[in-house]
């Protein structure tokens, strides 16, 4: 009888959580998994990189978790302009997430440069350029 009860105690909060995220993020577009993948390996890659320069600390790592929280916020953003402006399309949160993905490999594969795996040059000069139009972008947005 108890654990007929918990189990719908958790089944209950399961669909409260889930209908929460879902009224937040919207609809889940597997670009979203993608950032989630590279949220995760960013983070791991920054431990490393931390261990290998001997500063590993918990400033740095929160710092980097409250920019991946960030990113989410800005996802959620995203979402609400859907909502309001494309009749809940995707459009802005797919364009949203796709940025993110470029900011987030290009984190990754500075990481993995400083820890000494080869990067090939067409993928740090792809990154580049991303980068640079990415930075174009803010530098306009902020005028």
């Amino acid at each position: 009888m108890i654990r007929e009860n918990s189990s719908g105690i958790l089944e209950y909060f399961a669909v409260v959580m889930g209908s929460i995220i879902t009224i937040v993020l919207g609809t889940w577009i597997p670009l979203m998994t993608t950032l989630l993948v590279l949220n995760a390996t960013d983070v791991v890659t920054g431990v490393m990189k931390g261990g290998i320069r001997h500063s590993v600390g918990s400033r740095q790592f929160y710092a980097g978790i409250k920019k991946k929280g960030g990113h989410w916020i800005l996802i959620i953003v995203a979402n609400a302009v859907d909502s309001m402006a494309f009749d809940n399309m995707p459009i802005a949160k797919t364009g949203m997430v796709s940025f993110l993905i470029g900011t987030e490999g290009i984190s990754i594969t500075e990481n993995v440069a400083i820890l000494g795996v080869p990067v090939p040059k067409f993928i740090t000069k792809y990154l580049v350029q991303i980068r640079d139009v990415n930075d174009d972008m803010h530098k306009e947005f902020k005028s």
